[in-house]
């Protein structure tokens, strides 16, 4: 059953930005909005700090600012990208040129500190819509033991009669006594058993997908066409 975003579950907001008072304000303003008042706020003043809190945390939003200290913040951003991490990115500046530069990781939006409200405004449609996405879960009971899957996590899952195994994407797995009837939100059958997560795919040949973790899984022959398919429509659609 989908419980689509739960108004319980804490989201994780890093802001990196070497203005700490700015921080405060966007913070300060951003618990205004239903999502974010029970949000945990990270700070990060400088790259390092930012890049380690990052892959430690994985939060769900990163806003960044353009000009941190000495660095630039799409360069970061790029660092993530190349270790296999798909940020959602809100980029913050003082200078308006930049928008034509911020396109760095399918960045949600841009928001001049200048015009703070009313680009955060037009910004928050954006990230709502996206976030409202990324926290669906799905509630399952295994014996006496209930789990929530966060879907946005999970890579695939793999199914065996009345076994499912679930993999994430830092690489741990959950087996749990559970049938799978029915999974939406991004993952499509890729054989018999095995449904994939269509964010999470690095590479995909003849027979085989390779996701950004570096997992692999095989594709069935029946389902081939369908996958590439459905690959070639969600890129586009992500593209758009």
């Amino acid at each position: 059953m989908y419980t689509g975003m739960k108004n319980d579950m804490i989201l994780s907001i890093l802001v990196c930005d070497d203005d700490k008072y700015f921080f405060e304000i966007l913070r300060d303003y951003l618990c205004k909005n239903m999502y974010f008042n029970k949000s945990d706020f990270l700070y990060s003043g400088n790259k390092e700090d930012m890049l380690k809190t990052y892959r430690k945390v994985k939060p769900d939003l990163v806003f960044m600012d353009i000009e941190v200290g000495e660095d630039i913040g799409f360069d970061i951003i790029r660092e993530l990208l190349k270790e296999g991490y798909s940020p959602q990115v809100v980029y913050i500046t003082n200078y308006d040129y930049y928008v034509f530069d911020a396109f760095v990781g399918q960045p949600l939006g841009f928001v001049r500190k200048q015009s703070l409200e009313t680009d955060l405004e037009t910004v928050l449609r954006e990230v709502n819509r996206v976030l409202e996405k990324k926290l669906k879960v799905i509630e399952i009971t295994s014996g006496t033991t209930k789990y929530t899957l966060k879907l946005s996590e999970i890579i695939a899952f793999e199914i065996f009669v009345h076994d499912m195994t679930v993999y994430y994407y830092d690489d741990t797995e959950l087996t749990v006594r559970y049938t799978l009837k029915k999974i939406e939100n991004d993952f499509i059958k890729i054989s018999r058993n095995t449904l994939i997560n269509l964010n999470y795919i690095k590479d995909m040949s003849k027979d085989m997908i390779v996701m950004k973790n570096g997992r692999r899984f095989y594709i069935s022959s029946r389902n081939v066409i369908e996958v590439k398919n459905r690959f070639k429509k969600f890129n586009g659609e992500r593209h758009d």
